[in-house]
């Protein structure tokens, strides 16, 4: 979807009482909160993928000798499979010979590795950030998790007002945050109960 669907349901819904939302005066968001507004989008997408298997990458390299630890990609949020050759990999089970581990947050560790392997790392992805250079920038988002992540910016403009009355309302904004994401994660609108279970790396002829 474009940004501009994004600030316009913020306009006429979650930050209508705010300045920032543009509504009184102008009916839509101004280029001068752009940024303010842009961040929090940028983090309520962070969030959203972290919890939802929005968006699945591969990584592919071949091991090498005398070396057990590998950096995991830059916008690796977590490990879903590994896979040796064309067998999937347990991951951190110290009583089997051939597991992986996540040793740290972006670095995966093959203590089998002997140099003839090649490795291939299915991950969730982070988010490509949105600049809000353009109204027209497309943003990586699924339809159903329009609201959720409305909701989310709700609660970090809320939480950025400070007193009393500005947690509270920003604790009520996560907390319908929450309950879209528990509601969305009730219908499995993701698969992701099997997600890892299906993914085979199509590469080099085997799947």
């Amino acid at each position: 979807m474009k940004l501009s669907t994004i600030f316009s349901h913020l306009t006429f819904g979650e930050l209508k009482q705010f300045g920032i939302g543009g509504y009184e005066d102008y009916k839509e968001i101004q280029p001068d909160n752009y940024e303010e507004v842009v961040n929090h989008i940028n983090l309520a997408l962070l969030n959203l993928y972290t919890r939802f298997p929005i968006l699945e990458k591969e990584d592919t390299f071949p091991t090498e000798e005398g070396k057990t630890l590998y950096p995991l990609p830059e916008d690796c949020i977590r490990v879903n499979a590994v896979f040796c050759d064309g067998t999937e990999l347990p991951l951190n089970d110290e009583y089997a010979e051939t597991s992986a581990f996540i040793s740290s947050f972006n670095e995966l560790q093959l203590p089998f590795a002997t140099g003839s392997e090649t490795i291939y790392v299915i991950y969730q992805a982070e988010p490509v950030p949105v600049t809000g250079t353009t109204l027209t920038e497309e943003v990586n988002l699924p339809d159903s998790l329009l609201e959720a992540l409305l909701a989310y910016v709700e609660y970090r403009v809320r939480k950025s007002q400070g007193g009393q009355e500005g947690v509270q309302l920003a604790m009520a904004a996560k907390q319908t945050y929450e309950m879209m994401c528990v509601e969305i994660e009730k219908h499995n609108v993701f698969n992701s109960a099997d997600a890892s279970k299906n993914l085979k790396p199509e590469l080099n002829g085997w799947v």
